[in-house]
């Protein structure tokens, strides 16, 4: 007997993640992310000065350019695997799981694979390359899927529900 579902299917004992409790769980992360950057940001900056010294002080060694531009490395450095391995290992970022929000294979309820955890991470080009519309467009669908839910056939569920209760 096979679980797998009609693509488009609704499941009655499911409650998906909606748009707004998705975004506050999206700000959560990106506040532990912008910590992490920064952090790494500042520490790569001291090991720079610390072994090249090109200036006589911290202060006068970088310009804003450049200190942009390592913690725009940062946020991607870290951005990349924080996304990719929680959703892969726990079904959910940490701003997910204080909202008690998880990631599933929309078309058997099961767990996502290293791959799908990555396409779906990189699904969200399309999202951001539209300006948004494609993380806005969870608010109608039926299953509150953006277009990244839909490209790695993922959907997000709350796990206060009677179907995130089960096991």
């Amino acid at each position: 007997m096979s679980l797998e579902r009609p693509p488009g299917a609704l499941v009655p004992s499911r409650r998906y993640a909606g748009f707004w409790i998705r975004g506050v769980a999206s700000i959560i992360d990106d506040v532990l992310l912008t910590i992490g950057s920064l952090g790494l940001t500042y520490f790569t900056l001291f090991l720079i000065f610390s072994i090249l010294r090109p200036a006589p002080t911290f202060g006068e060694a970088f310009t804003g350019g450049f200190i942009q531009t390592i913690n725009l490395a940062a946020m991607v450095a870290l951005s990349i695997p924080y996304y990719v391995l929680f959703h892969w290992k726990y079904g959910a970022t940490p701003g997910k799981l204080i909202l008690k929000i998880r990631v599933i294979r929309d078309i058997d309820d099961g767990s996502l694979s290293l791959g799908r955890s990555t396409a779906r991470l990189f699904a969200q080009i399309p999202s951001i390359a539209t300006f948004g519309a494609g993380y806005l467009m969870a608010a109608w669908n039926p299953k509150k899927q953006g277009i990244h839910d839909l490209i790695a056939g993922t959907v997000s569920i709350r796990l206060d529900s009677e179907f995130g209760n089960r096991g």
